[in-house]
């Protein structure tokens, strides 16, 4: 059976890239990774970003969303709207994304959202740009964050999707997934 084609956060077990300058090591991606043929990218350091690097957030500055860098005082809205549109229009197949949940670019209705006036919390049910830009131009597309591969029910349903153009879910795969301690 042919491995599913999918995106994942470079930021899980591939390299040190996150803002802190570290790296995740989650059980069930690196279960998952096993069975797939995962491709890893990361959106900011695709703009340039080191790592470690200055936090950035989502703010919401005169109704607007933006990518901002409270330590700089920078926006980078512009820059990663351009990433993000170049990169998943040079995507010639996916079946799905498992994306790091939370962040400013990847995170999927679970990123902070501030005032950019007040720099007040309105929400943590934002999506980060990057997030955001691939689910409007591929809103059916199948997406899990760490976070979601707590849940079985999201979990099956990914698992479901991304493998039903290569033949059905792998049993190994959920035997290897529910048989751990949840």
């Amino acid at each position: 059976m042919p491995k599913p084609v999918v995106y994942i956060s470079r930021c899980f077990g591939i390299r040190r890239c996150r803002y802190d300058g570290d790296w995740i090591i989650d059980d069930n991606i690196e279960t998952v990774k096993k069975y797939i043929d995962f491709r890893d990218f990361c959106p900011e350091t695709g703009i340039g970003f080191p790592s470690p690097r200055e936090k950035i957030r989502v703010v919401c500055r005169n109704g607007v969303q933006e990518l901002f860098q409270p330590a700089t005082g920078k926006f980078f809205t512009e820059e990663m709207v351009r990433f993000s549109t170049d990169f998943i229009n040079s995507i010639s197949r996916f079946d799905g994304f498992i994306l790091k949940g939370k962040s400013p670019s990847c995170g999927v209705k679970n990123t902070k959202l501030y005032d950019f006036a007040t720099g007040e919390l309105i929400s943590a049910g934002a999506s980060g740009f990057f997030a955001a830009t691939l689910l409007d131009h591929f809103p059916d597309a199948p997406v899990i964050t760490e976070k979601s591969f707590e849940d079985t029910t999201e979990t099956v349903l990914f698992l479901d999707k991304i493998f039903k153009n290569c033949g059905g879910t792998p049993q190994a795969l959920l035997t290897e997934l529910f048989s751990r301690k949840r």
